[in-house]
């Protein structure tokens, strides 16, 4: 409700080649009807088609008679911040993966910030689930297979993994029989595609287009050592340095000397404590005991006389000299260090 048809009707840098969708828009959000079906490349400029689907026997084209009741869509929402497009369900995710894959080019998604393929490997990720696939979502990643065959091994590959992890829970469907044939994932195709990913990982360096380490132990049993090596650290040996010619005492003779110049004369302060609060409590009395110790030292900082010493100028002389020998050794002591002799 409060949605209204949108008077752009084109998804802008996104999904090249589909024209199977409508985009609904209210005050503050947009939304994008797309009908479920098969998902196809078609010959003509690129475009892509959606052949409606009957579940129910997985027969194409549903006949006119029956497409009203037959006609299934998904809806996903337009992201405000990131103009992706989102959706909550699972069957609708797999969806779009194939829409992606389908659409896919060379030239990166302005909107998305990737290519299709990349986008689609990324929605795939995303649709691990500890339980069976519906017969939807199953149709949906074999769709995405279909799509992904000869032109993304990384994709079948990943649509094959997250067909397998679910098949591991069909004892959780009601229909599943203790004496059912597990589902044999060893195909030539899986094989084929594993191969064409060897080859593309000697080709290709964008790590969003590969599979990871875990991914690809568990779909193919191993993993290419080669691209993914860390550098190992090397520990060097200790470099040994001398200590600093300057120590810590004779920086503190310095600052002593030179504090030693200044003679302060404390005057004890008749000023009165300002504020006669009650003290019948104990925090009362605390806390006015704090501020009276804190006038006091007001009061003696303000009345101290700070009288220079008579020979303070043969004192700085002779302290200057101090300093440059000091700086002196201390620049021989970093040059010596820093060029390793």
């Amino acid at each position: 409700t409060g949605y209204s048809l949108s008077s752009e009707q084109h998804l802008q840098g996104r999904l090249r080649g589909l024209h199977h969708y409508l985009i609904l828009e209210s005050m503050n959000s947009k939304k994008v009807i797309i009908p479920f079906g098969k998902i196809v490349r078609r010959g003509d400029g690129g475009r892509i088609g959606i052949n409606f689907v009957n579940m129910s026997n997985c027969e194409l084209s549903p006949t006119h008679g029956g497409a009203e009741e037959e006609l299934r869509f998904f809806i996903y929402d337009i992201h405000p911040r990131f103009n992706t497009l989102e959706s909550t369900n699972l069957s609708g995710i797999i969806f779009l993966a194939g829409l992606y894959i389908a659409t896919d080019s060379s030239i990166s998604n302005e909107e998305i910030g990737m290519t299709g393929m990349a986008r689609a490997i990324q929605l795939i990720r995303q649709c691990f689930v500890t339980r069976p696939l519906s017969e939807e979502e199953f149709f949906c990643l074999g769709n995405v297979k279909e799509l992904a065959r000869h032109h993304s091994p990384t994709l079948y590959l990943l649509a094959a993994d997250v067909e397998r992890n679910s098949a591991s829970y069909r004892f959780l469907s009601q229909c599943y029989s203790d004496g059912e044939e597990p589902l044999n994932y060893s195909s030539k195709e899986t094989a084929e595609e594993g191969s064409a990913y060897a080859a593309l990982i000697e080709r290709t360096a964008n790590p969003r287009l590969l599979l990871s380490r875990t991914e690809s132990n568990r779909s193919l049993g191993w993993h290419n050592s080669k691209r993914r090596a860390k550098r190992r650290r090397v520990l060097n040996r200790l470099i040994e340095i001398e200590p600093c010619p300057v120590s810590k005492t004779a920086l503190d003779d310095l600052h002593s000397s030179f504090a030693s110049m200044w003679t302060g004369i404390k005057r004890a302060s008749s000023k009165p404590y300002p504020l006669q609060g009650s003290t019948s409590t104990k925090l009362e009395e605390k806390v006015h005991g704090e501020m009276k110790l804190s006038w006091k030292l007001h009061c003696e900082e303000k009345e101290v006389d700070i009288t220079l010493d008579p020979t303070i100028v043969h004192d700085f002389e002779e302290m200057e000299k101090v300093v440059v020998s000091l700086l002196d050794e201390i620049e021989g002591y970093l040059f010596l260090i820093l060029n390793g002799d």
